[in-house]
């Protein structure tokens, strides 16, 4: 059975950690550490009823709302801008036997900024029940 799934998140995340020196006697301390990053995208999703097994792909803009993160290193700032707008693009599925009681599942997805950066994931993963 095909089925086309909607897709929207929106997604904050923080990261915060006390001053410290390092063994090399420089000083570092968070200066940014938080991240607003939405997402809309659609998957297609094909399930097979007679195993429970689904294969899909997916596509999706993403964007960044904040400014990206920054530490400081002994008065120097290192900052990690991320490109505000970029685009997913991936596969993924689950094949499941002896009844569901075993599963592989897996995913690769794609995603460019538009602007030249480009990264690729994988993931695989297993599943044993009782």
């Amino acid at each position: 059975m095909w089925s086309l799934t909607p897709q929207a998140q929106l997604a904050y995340s923080s990261v915060s950690f006390d001053a410290f020196t390092d063994p090399f006697g420089a000083n570092v301390s968070l200066k940014k550490g938080d991240s607003l990053k939405g997402r809309i995208g659609t998957a297609l999703n094909y399930d097979m009823a007679a195993t429970g097994s689904h294969v899909y792909g997916i596509a999706n803009l993403t964007y960044e709302f904040l400014d990206g993160s920054s530490v400081a290193v002994s008065g120097v700032d290192l900052a990690f801008e991320p490109q505000r707008f970029a685009g997913e693009i991936g596969v993924g599925g689950s094949y499941k036997w002896a009844g569901g009681k075993y599963a592989l599942h897996g995913e690769a997805l794609a995603s460019t900024s538009f602007r030249g950066g480009y990264g690729f994931k994988g993931v695989i993963g297993f599943t044993a029940g009782l």
